[in-house]
């Protein structure tokens, strides 16, 4: 294996079952892959074969520190043995999948089995089309032809986009990415405070100065702490005698919840799940009296994730339940100042420079918006501080908002 990760480019095909075979050779690749970015997929018809169901065709963009050979016979040959490829005389043979290197950083090689440049670009439009569209300014290094020189002698006739394939894969791509880079700044601890410190955070106390007004018994309230992290609110919600579930997709952070909870001497009231919150929540319908959701909204850079979070929130919620929501708003120090320079600033998206991740900021209208149908406002906050963020101060301007259910 090599020292450094290298850019790769990955033709993908299939015409039996592509809509199961491509997203699972996807899901099987990333085990062995960095996965960067795909392609549109288009219908395509089948070469050599009339009579064949049509093809779904695209290019994925992957980093890898395995070498050519490496890359090329033991992970895309396998995941292709894997997914029932069938190898015969015939090259225009149906297949499940079929995954071909196309490019290898700089690199040519020319020998039997692997020749990289993949000499398909030059001739297949439905290779050198989504190739075009991942990197229009790309370099053939064998013959040092521009792709934006071949492209307009190649007809795009025959190409059909599949608009929900690819919606799938760049959808499945950008989570397991999220998830990644989470799973980094977790290690790093350098731009976001996760771990529980000994005061505890303002959404807290704002939480449990509206519960004495409703003669709450603490020890009795269920809390679920969704996008818990380290644990840096669920043990302090514990450590008010409330029951305490914390869910997060790191497990590293769960890990270090849970070491948390003993040194606190609280584990006892608190139960950890391993969870994606963009997708349907593993817990019972009406179970918790209050969902904390601090700085976790903005994660979600779909409008489809966030109305899958708000139903969530909702479906699991008793009665009249809570939902405290902390964001930061457009005016904050560090992420409003991003959003100024934001090519997506009419989207509400920033991409953070120092750890690659995509945030969404919003305003308090789009936040009652997104919550209105199923949700009535009860207590708004606003919350100035500072913070260091990548060793330098901030300061910082965050919402603090509490919501009912409606019934």
């Amino acid at each position: 294996m090599k020292s450094s990760l290298s850019r790769a480019f990955v033709g993908v095909g299939s015409n039996i079952s592509p809509r199961q075979n491509i997203p699972a050779g996807l899901e099987l690749l990333q085990l062995h892959v960095l996965l960067s970015r795909t392609s549109t997929f288009y219908v395509t018809k089948p070469l050599g074969h009339e009579g064949q169901n049509d093809y779904l065709n695209g290019v994925w963009e992957i980093y890898t520190d395995r070498t050519p050979e490496e890359l090329k016979t033991e992970i895309l040959r396998n995941i292709e043995d894997l997914l029932g490829r069938v190898r015969n005389k015939d090259k225009f043979c149906s297949r499940t999948i079929d995954l071909d290197l196309l490019l290898f950083d700089d690199l040519i090689i020319h020998k039997p089995g692997l020749h990289i440049p993949d000499p398909a670009i030059y001739e297949r439009p439905f290779i050198a089309f989504p190739l075009h569209e991942l990197e229009s300014e790309l370099v053939l290094p064998d013959t040092g032809a521009r792709l934006n020189d071949l492209i307009p002698s190649m007809s795009k006739e025959g190409l059909r986009p599949d608009s929900e394939l690819t919606e799938i894969l760049r959808t499945w791509i950008s989570d397991r990415r999220s998830k990644d880079l989470w799973e980094n700044e977790y290690a790093r601890l350098q731009g976001i405070c996760l771990d529980a410190r000994e005061d505890a955070p303002a959404c807290v106390g704002l939480f449990l100065d509206l519960l004495k007004s409703r003669n709450v018994k603490k020890s009795s309230f269920h809390v679920l702490d969704a996008g818990c992290g380290k644990g840096r609110v669920g043990l302090h919600l514990a450590k008010q005698d409330f029951r305490v579930t914390g869910m997060d997709f790191s497990l590293t952070a769960l890990r270090d919840f849970c070491k948390a909870a003993r040194e606190w001497n609280l584990d006892r009231f608190i139960t950890l799940i391993e969870q994606d919150l963009s997708q349907p929540w593993l817990v019972l319908d009406s179970l918790f009296d209050a969902v904390f959701a601090i700085t976790v909204i903005d994660n979600f850079p779909h409008q489809d994730q966030r109305e899958q979070f708000v139903r969530e929130a909702r479906r699991v919620l008793k009665p009249r339940g809570l939902l405290v929501i902390q964001y930061y708003t457009e005016v904050d120090g560090y992420y409003g100042s991003l959003l100024q320079q934001s090519p997506r600033k009419q989207e509400g998206l920033v991409s953070d420079p120092f750890n690659s991740m995509t945030f969404r900021i919003y305003s308090d209208q789009e936040i009652r918006s997104l919550l209105q149908s199923g949700f009535s406002l009860i207590k708004t906050h606003t919350l100035n501080s500072s913070s260091i963020k990548y060793g330098k101060a901030y300061s910082r301007t965050s919402r603090i908002v509490i919501f009912e259910k409606k019934p």
